[in-house]
């Protein structure tokens, strides 16, 4: 990225740091006096960012996974994906987070992803924390329910079976200790990552809720194909 972008790009975060220390109580007083220390951090951390960006598309350009710079430039689709990916970057200090925040980025460019879709997931891996994609890689294995027959032992023609229990093998795989899994889950849920295809009923160890999931749907495989590592 040339100097001057870059310049540019950190002076932005650094306005947007004194901004918001301006609607404080006293606050351009705090503004004149900390400008300079939160300009310093806001640029390291911008310039830690565009430097892992750079390295990584150098790296997948010395394996032929990326195009030369001036075609990926030159995309409409790449751009746009970036700049949304850069932005959410500077909403998190999770490692793991920025990482699949730039896998979302190359694996728009090496798997020719529609722009729509990409935009979305985008978004998505913005909202969410590291525990969503950890929920999604637990289940990701798991074979979906397919028939009543599959999914229930039928005894004296009625459905007697267990529920798979997904909560209960992701809760067991990462543990819950902040009480955050269950609003995890309803964000995929609702997202349609996440969908029930047991039938319904009220067997051993259902829960009775007609709407929790167990399954992986096709939009969360594709989701979390979407974020892999590209190398």
């Amino acid at each position: 990225m040339k100097e001057s972008n870059k310049d540019a790009i950190e002076f932005t975060a650094a306005q947007t740091a004194a901004a918001v220390l301006e609607l404080l109580p006293l606050g351009s007083l705090l503004s004149r006096a900390l400008i300079a220390p939160i300009e310093f951090a806001e640029r390291q951390r911008t310039t830690k960012i565009l430097d892992a960006f750079a390295a990584d598309i150098a790296e997948l350009q010395s394996q032929s996974r990326l195009p030369d710079i001036d075609s990926l430039a030159s995309s409409d689709r790449f751009m746009a994906v970036l700049s949304s990916a850069f932005l959410a970057s500077k909403s998190t200090a999770d490692p793991d987070k920025l990482r699949r925040l730039r896998n979302a980025v190359f694996n728009t460019q090496i798997d020719d992803v529609e722009a729509i879709r990409a935009e979305l997931f985008v978004r998505l891996l913005d909202r969410y924390s590291e525990l969503h994609v950890r929920i999604l890689e637990v289940a990701e294995p798991l074979p979906p329910f397919v028939s009543k027959e599959e999914s229930f032992p039928v005894v004296d023609g009625k459905q007697d079976g267990v529920m798979r229990d997904l909560f209960g093998i992701v809760q067991r795989a990462v543990g819950d200790p902040l009480g955050l899994l269950m609003p995890a889950f309803n964000d995929l849920r609702n997202d349609g990552l996440l969908v029930r295809t047991q039938p319904v009923t009220y067997g051993l160890n259902d829960t009775g809720d007609p709407t929790r999931p167990d399954s992986m749907s096709k939009l969360g495989r594709a989701f979390l194909f979407f974020v892999r590592d590209p190398s």
